[in-house]
């Protein structure tokens, strides 16, 4: 995988969601909090779960020490959804643009949820 691929992956997770969250925007807010009985709870728990890992991934490869994992209680509404993701969207696309190919192959070392280190050649990071 080369920078050309990596970007155009990214770009198109963000054309991706963008379509998604317009489908979203048009639902009722009873919709959106409803109980659903899946993993997530309601559509805004899953979209807080898919907004929060992104914001890890994002504190992961900019070298934040500690990621904080954001749950329902950090992003209580879609529109403070909306506003997180818009945020880690930026600094997303900021990082991979900023991306040398060298870069790409270097090992990328992290700590996961549990605190354990994780080591992976930086392009399959991303590509994950």
């Amino acid at each position: 995988m080369n920078l050309n691929d990596i970007n155009l992956l990214y770009e198109f997770n963000y054309w991706a969601k963008a379509r998604m969250l317009g489908a979203v925007d048009a639902l009722s807010e009873e919709l959106l909090y409803n109980d659903l009985k899946t993993s997530f709870g309601t559509l805004h728990g899953t979209l807080v779960h898919i907004c929060a890992a992104e914001h890890v991934w994002l504190q992961r490869l900019t070298g934040t020490s500690s990621p904080k994992f954001l749950t329902v209680a950090d992003l209580p509404d879609y529109s403070a959804v909306k506003a997180k993701w818009q945020e880690a969207e930026k600094g997303m696309l900021t990082y991979v643009h900023s991306l040398t190919e060298e870069q790409l192959s270097q090992t990328f070392t992290f700590l996961n949820i549990k605190s354990e280190p994780v080591s992976n050649v930086l392009w399959q990071a991303l590509q994950h």
